[in-house]
């Protein structure tokens, strides 16, 4: 490339947004994320009107500074939730994102989910590296950049609405960026409403159309009501906060996925396999949000596998017992057995006697 500044020896390319007074300086680095600029200074000698007598690259009316600017720090800052927590409720999120693509900037991948698996418009063959990923407890800033990809397929037609299981997780999903305040901001939340009114509202229910808040809910919330920080994309999630959002995936290497995936043997001496202490605690097995939260023991004695999420290796309790819903029912209906047959009443028992007995003898006789 040529016709750049050079200052203290990084070159810098200069645009000006249409007729107006803005100007822009990319450096190398910079214009790499931007295909379509970097076409226009490779081309330049091939459009003449494309520079002015600056030195400017004169860029088209519809390139409109404010856009440009919003998508510039998303994409050098790769964070994609700026796409929708900065610009204002007045600005078109519309055209910023028809920006974003006239660009030609790289597409973003599509989130992947813990528990959620949506069917997509367009489906490809997974990578087989692809594969070998496991889910943490996402910070704040990695949820809002996970619902921004999706927000942003949501725009893109990525997901197949004819696909009912699609749909009404599509629906979960949205709701959870709009009624939580506290993780989105109101320009988040706004934004997302317009995406949605404009690609899959009318997919939805009556009842699921219901139950959206309407803009106007959402902008009369009161900033100091729900105050997001300008600065907390680090910090941990509220452990109210349940939604696939949660969480993000991380790449491991294929032993370590096998090491996850693979049912444990009879006599737990596998590696990476530790024993734990079991009298008095058992798993919350209906804490689906926090695996490895336990709670005082209740009921039966039973064994049961643990596996942490964010430990290595398989923590056996006695013996490995596969951690499902049929064993969860099962342990359920055997302490309501027990219950009824008394087997927790530390009462002493009472001779049984028929409490009929003399109160209808004396009787029967009377009437011999």
């Amino acid at each position: 490339m040529t016709d750049a500044s050079n200052t203290d020896e990084t070159m810098y390319y200069s645009f000006r947004f249409g007729k107006t007074n803005k100007v822009v300086q990319l450096d190398q680095q910079q214009l790499q994320h931007f295909p379509y600029l970097v076409a226009l200074v490779e081309r330049s000698q091939d459009f003449i009107s494309s520079k002015n007598q600056n030195d400017e690259y004169v860029l088209v009316s519809n390139i409109r500074y404010r856009w440009f600017m919003i998508i510039f720090q998303s994409v050098i800052q790769q964070q994609p939730s700026i796409l929708f927590s900065r610009p204002s409720e007045k600005l078109s999120v519309i055209g910023l994102l028809q920006l974003y693509e006239y660009l030609c900037i790289k597409s973003l991948p599509l989130p992947r989910f813990k528990d959620c698996k949506l069917v997509q418009t367009h489906p490809v063959d997974v990578d087989e590296g692809e594969k070998y990923v496991k889910f943490v407890r996402a910070n704040v800033g990695e949820t809002r950049n996970l619902a921004a990809k999706f927000v942003m397929a949501v725009s893109k037609n990525e997901y197949d609405l004819n696909d009912e299981k699609t749909r009404n997780q599509m629906y979960v999903l949205i709701m959870d960026i709009l009624s939580n305040p506290t993780i989105f901001n109101i320009q988040f939340r706004y934004h997302t409403l317009v995406i949605v009114k404009v690609y899959c509202y009318s997919s939805f229910t009556k009842k699921q159309k219901e139950e959206m808040p309407t803009a106007k809910e959402i902008s009369e919330i009161k900033r100091s009501d729900y105050f997001v920080g300008v600065n907390d994309d680090d910090q941990s999630l509220p452990g109210s906060f349940r939604s696939e959002f949660a969480w993000r995936v991380v790449h491991i290497s294929k032993d370590e996925y096998d090491a996850i995936h693979s049912p444990p043997d009879r006599l737990g001496c596998r590696i990476n396999t530790y024993p734990l202490n079991w009298r008095g605690w058992r798993l919350d097995t209906d804490n689906e949000w926090f695996p490895d939260a336990i709670t005082e023991w209740i009921g039966l004695s039973h064994h049961w596998a643990i596996r942490f999420h964010d430990l290595n290796g398989l923590f056996v309790i006695e013996n490995e017992t596969p951690l499902n819903r049929s064993h969860r029912k099962q342990n359920r209906e055997e302490e309501a057995q027990s219950a009824r047959s008394g087997r927790f009443n530390t009462l002493p028992k009472r001779p049984k006697v028929d409490k009929f007995k003399h109160r209808s003898g004396p009787k029967a006789q009377k009437h011999r």
